[in-house]
């Protein structure tokens, strides 16, 4: 689905453009030894992540310092920096702590988007007959009297 970069500046364009889909958002700071860390193996992550699902960078740099921003799906799902989460139809379904290598990362992300469908085998269906139904079990013969 491709990239989007959120910042503060365009913060409530951003989460309106993302709320009907399913997304890993990256909550970062650009100061942070962390997230500076952590840079490398993101975006070696990204190649490995299910087309389906659309990868966001959030700036968090004014995260604490704007009510907007704090009191959103995300700043509520940030509780430091650097900070994944998964998102379905704008509701967060988890956040990410574990191991931070690419492939750790990729299954986290991948894991957000359901199975396809498999298809089943369909089988026919007989026919019904108009006749009534047979009844189960022993039934007595009504004999007619002339």
């Amino acid at each position: 689905m491709g990239v989007e970069r959120i910042e503060p500046n365009n913060y409530k364009q951003g989460l309106l453009r993302i709320r009907h889909v399913t997304c890993a958002v990256l909550v970062f700071h650009p100061q942070c030894g962390h997230c500076i860390e952590m840079l490398p193996k993101w975006e070696a992550m990204k190649p490995m992540v299910n087309p389906r699902v659309k990868i966001v960078e959030v700036n968090g740099a004014g995260m604490h310092s704007s009510r907007e921003m704090s009191n959103s799906p995300v700043g509520r799902g940030t509780e430091g920096f650097p900070s994944l989460l998964l998102f379905k139809k704008g509701k967060l379904v988890s956040k990410y702590d574990g191991e931070r290598s690419p492939e750790k990362l990729a299954d986290f992300v991948n894991q957000a988007v359901d199975p396809p469908l498999k298809r089943q085998k369909t089988r026919a269906k007989p026919a019904r007959s108009k006749a009534r139904p047979k009844a189960k079990g022993k039934t007595k013969k009504l004999r007619r009297k002339n």
